[in-house]
């Protein structure tokens, strides 16, 4: 990322420091450039790290930009009590490896306009149709715009304020076209593709977001946090992403994923539709490779773990397995279908022993579907709800070792939500199958408040679910799980330890940029993403301690007696 001003922007670093095998943060601000073209930096005035030798090569990272601005590369050292250290800035770096620039680390320099060149004939022929087409365009909006005027009823009222919308785009993408063409340019990609979404509604914004997602690279959200607030900067980040394995460019999958999209209107669906034309050799191809694979069946693995009454910090087993069937005779969409295990349904386990029980639940369940097919639901008592379940490790082969949440989705439910009382709170949970493609950060709440603030909050018919920033007490009076169940939401998201060196509401919000039924996939994605960085960066990484509540009172084991000793 470059900018041309970032005096005063806070800034942090990662580095490993003689002492500190295990890395440290510094923390600091920037100040101007040099004659040589590196960039200063001063450490804040607080007790903590500042850059030093071990840190050089860093990444430094803008908290105001959410970006890499520069590489740390010096510290001063001959003055004693001076906190200076220098990097060199991105647009420093991109001069002299171009590397850089060809794998997205940088916004390209905006081209320059060619002069203006002499209209040919068939230019001058296209300029007259699209005029044509201009003027009936501004007749139809006049007469609509009349009728709705005279229009008493509010429905149709409504209904004729659509069409006045979907006229008024189409003149804004002809006008658009006409200023081209007379400029003796078609414009560039980008340019054209600008113009059919300069002016969308929220519906279709939220829908062209979830088409960037499903077009960036799985691991561009470590190098860009954050998800662009215009077109004009999410259409140059897509223009920086490297090509896809298939070879098409990234910025043709976010037209192919979103001219597929029925969520938004025909009209808008033919221009991208022709623009893919116009920009791409086989656009039938293109549309095949982003069309999802038919999704498998999805099976659930329950696990009940309820705390024995007699031996402290010891469990009773139980699992089944969920298997899809719309016409079960269980009441639900599922057949259960109970798994043996020695042993666990009559004696006690310490929780360490636990993780050693998944072994013998998956060979069970392999003889029905892959472990990918799988979601993991923990039923767990209050005060297990906290625990990193789905950082138990599964053997996938011969000492290869991985967490749970890495090889399938891992959500926690609560063994309370198990009553019939709860059972008969369904209508948050039929709220959001009916809007599970709606953006999750209009359903979803933040919960770091005060107990009495949030209950008022999430009995609100449009809030389904909330975030939690801060480690939440899963005991306790004022515990924010009473809270969470009393109002039966179905879905929580929460980090589990405090991580000082993130703004975790800011990483919380980022991963709501998507619908609902997407929540699932977004984490075990972070989850997956904290396992594939180095060993003792993991800690760090939010996706190593986030917990994700998924309620569906549709879906519970059948009804068990235990008897506890």
């Amino acid at each position: 990322m470059t900018a041309d001003d970032v005096w005063q922007h806070p800034v942090r670093v990662f580095g490993f420091p003689s002492g500190h095998n295990e890395g440290v943060w510094a923390t600091g601000v920037l100040r101007g450039e040099l004659g040589n073209g590196w960039i200063q930096m001063e450490a804040v005035n607080v007790p903590g790290y500042r850059v030093e030798p071990g840190f050089s090569g860093a990444p430094v990272w803008d908290e105001t930009l959410s970006g890499v601005v520069g590489m740390a590369v010096a510290a001063e050292r001959q003055r004693e009590g001076v906190k200076a250290a220098f990097m060199i800035p991105t647009k420093v770096l991109s001069q002299t490896w171009s590397v850089l620039r060809e794998s997205g680390g940088f916004v390209p320099t905006p081209t320059s306009h060619k002069p203006s060149k002499k209209l040919s004939r068939v230019t001058k022929l296209r300029i007259e149709s699209l005029e044509d087409d201009l003027q009936k365009l501004e007749a139809d909006y006049k007469q609509i715009d009349q009728k709705k005027r005279r229009e008493s009823n509010l429905q149709e009222q409504n209904n004729l304020k659509r069409q006045l919308h979907a006229i008024a785009n189409q003149i804004d993408y002809i006008e658009q076209e006409i200023n081209q063409l007379k400029q003796g340019e078609t414009g560039t990609q980008t340019q054209r593709l600008m113009a059919i979404l300069a002016s969308v509604d929220p519906p279709t914004t939220q829908r062209i977001k979830a088409a960037y997602l499903a077009s960036r690279p799985s691991s561009w959200s470590d190098f860009r946090p954050a998800i662009p607030t215009t077109i004009e900067q999410l259409l140059a980040d897509l223009a920086d992403m490297p090509p896809a394995d298939s070879g098409y460019k990234r910025i043709d999958l976010f037209v192919a994923h979103l001219s597929a999209d029925a969520q938004i209107s025909p009209h808008l669906q033919q221009q991208l539709q022709d623009w893919l034309k116009q920009n791409v050799d086989d656009v039938a191809q293109l549309l095949t490779q982003i069309q999802p694979e038919t999704k498998p069946e999805q099976f659930y693995l329950m696990v009940w773990i309820q705390p024995s009454q007699q031996q402290k910090n010891c469990y009773f087993i139980k699992a089944w397995l969920a298997i899809p069937n719309p016409s079960s005779l269980s009441g639900s969409n599922y057949d259960y279908e109970p798994i043996s295990l020695a042993n666990a349904e009559a004696e006690p386990f310490p929780l360490t022993q636990i993780p050693q029980l998944l072994k013998e639940i998956l060979i069970q369940s392999s003889q029905k579907c892959a472990i990918s097919d799988l979601t993991f639901e923990f039923f767990l008592p209050r005060q297990l709800l906290n625990h990193e379940v789905d950082r138990w490790e599964i053997e996938i082969s011969e000492d290869l070792l991985i967490p749970l949440g890495v090889e399938c989705s891992v959500v926690v439910r609560s063994e309370e939500r198990l009553s019939s009382n709860y059972c008969l709170k369904k209508k948050k949970w039929q709220r959001l199958k009916r809007l599970n493609h709606y953006p999750s950060s209009k359903l979803v709440a933040s919960g770091d408040c005060a107990w009495n603030q949030l209950y008022v909050e999430l009995r609100k018919d449009d809030i389904l679910g909330c975030t939690l920033a801060k480690v939440p007490q899963p005991m306790g009076k004022e515990s924010v799980f009473n809270v969470i169940l009393g109002t039966a939401i179905p879905l929580a998201i929460w980090v589990r330890c405090n991580l000082a060196h993130l703004n975790c509401a800011k990483e919380l919000n980022q991963l709501l940029e998507c619908c609902i039924s997407e929540l699932p996939t977004m984490i075990q994605g972070k989850r997956a993403a904290a396992f594939s960085s180095h060993p003792h960066l993991r800690g760090l990484h939010i996706g190593s301690h986030l917990s994700l509540m998924w309620e569906d009172p549709e879906r519970v084991p059948p009804t068990i007696h235990y008897s506890t000793p």
